[in-house]
């Protein structure tokens, strides 16, 4: 009995000697993980810099730029222009004294290559200003104002020995016109037609038979038809060309003596002179 509780103390002691060492063991810490890498941040994105601006030397800035004859034939448009600062083309006039060949004008001085032409009137080289409205369907209606002088040449006359002065005619013009106006294909220019009536006259100072100062005063009634192409060449102006014709309808000359010359057999005379003409011309436009 006393060797049974022997033992059992003897275990007892075992028992609890071995759990105070097995505590005071230290324990190995489990080996740490580590954390997976974090991605990169992404770079902020940076902003896009403008591309530099190019400037196309003789580019269109933009579609309506480029079409400039949009402006110029839509409704209730009005063009002013002054038309044949240059003109040249042939001539005839039926008169006692008649006069033909290629007649010439520029800036309002106009001449003729007849060496003959003593009676000088050229309305047709006259240059004139001119206004214009636009209506619908690209109709137009306008009126025209010129002024100019035309220059004749003559020799020596019957039986004055002095050489004759050179005959000057100052000259005007007025009328009005009805036209079409259309613009071309590729909008680089518009296309005019047009019919037109004016009147012109004009006065002049020559040497008649004797030697004698002649004054004479000349009037046409015609009719005008004309093709014109105007090229706009910036917003509101352009350059007109155009090719026409002036028919006569009726036409006058009136002479009669210069001053006091009781003792020549000169009297008042008013006789026909019609004038035809073609001719090219150049002119000058704008519209707003």
């Amino acid at each position: 009995m006393g060797a049974r509780v022997l033992l059992s103390s003897l275990g007892g002691a075992i028992v609890l000697w071995a759990s105070s060492t097995w505590a005071q063991a230290p324990v190995a810490a489990p080996a740490s993980v580590p954390a997976p890498a974090s991605a990169p941040a992404p770079a902020p994105a940076r902003e896009a810099s403008p591309a530099p601006a190019v400037l196309a030397v003789g580019a269109p800035a933009s579609p309506a730029a480029e079409n400039l004859t949009a402006g110029l034939t839509s409704p209730y448009t009005l063009i002013v222009g002054v038309e044949r600062i240059l003109v040249a083309g042939p001539f005839t006039q039926s008169s006692d004294s008649s006069g033909s060949g290629l007649s010439f004008g520029a800036v309002g001085f106009a001449g003729s290559t007849d060496d003959g032409y003593t009676e000088p009137f050229l309305p047709h080289t006259m240059p004139r200003v001119t206004a214009d409205a636009v209506l619908a369907e690209g109709f137009t209606v306008g009126a025209l104002a010129g002024i100019g002088r035309a220059f004749g040449s003559t020799p020596n006359n019957g039986s004055s020995d002095a050489d004759t002065v050179t005959p000057v005619s100052d000259q005007y013009l007025a009328g009005g016109r009805v036209g079409y106006l259309a613009p071309l294909a590729d909008n680089s220019a518009a296309f005019w037609g047009r019919l037109g009536l004016v009147y012109a006259w004009g006065s002049e100072r020559t040497r008649g038979l004797y030697g004698e100062d002649v004054d004479q005063e000349s009037s046409l009634v015609a009719a005008e038809l004309e093709a014109t192409l105007l090229f706009p060449v910036v917003a509101h102006f352009g350059l007109s060309l155009g090719i026409g014709g002036d028919i006569a309808l009726k036409g006058t000359l009136r002479s009669e003596p210069a001053g006091d010359t009781p003792s020549l057999p000169l009297d008042r005379t008013t006789r026909r002179r019609d004038s035809d003409a073609f001719f090219l011309w150049l002119g000058a436009f704008g519209y707003i």
